[in-house]
């Protein structure tokens, strides 16, 4: 399982229908406004690392309103013996 956050730039006042479609998309478990340098952020699971691509390339790059995105994939930290 890869878990990763989206964060996306939208076009102005195109947050709502890019909101909605991501809301319906089977990988993204949550979908929500944020202010600052992103218009939204998105928590994704998927199965593997190419799932995750499909869905980043092959979707969310794909909507038209969308401008850019950042991809941050959980890190899997293991404890260390000092």
């Amino acid at each position: 399982m890869v878990s990763a956050y989206c964060l996306i730039r939208v076009k102005r006042n195109k947050i709502e229908h890019v909101l909605n479609r991501i809301r319906h998309a089977s990988l993204a478990k949550e979908v929500f406004p944020v202010y600052g340098e992103y218009d939204l952020w998105a928590t994704v699971e998927a199965e593997s690392l190419r799932d995750l691509d499909d869905f980043v390339y092959g979707f969310l790059r794909s909507i038209p309103d969308v401008e850019t995105t950042t991809t941050m994939i959980h890190a899997r930290l293991s404890k260390r013996k000092e």
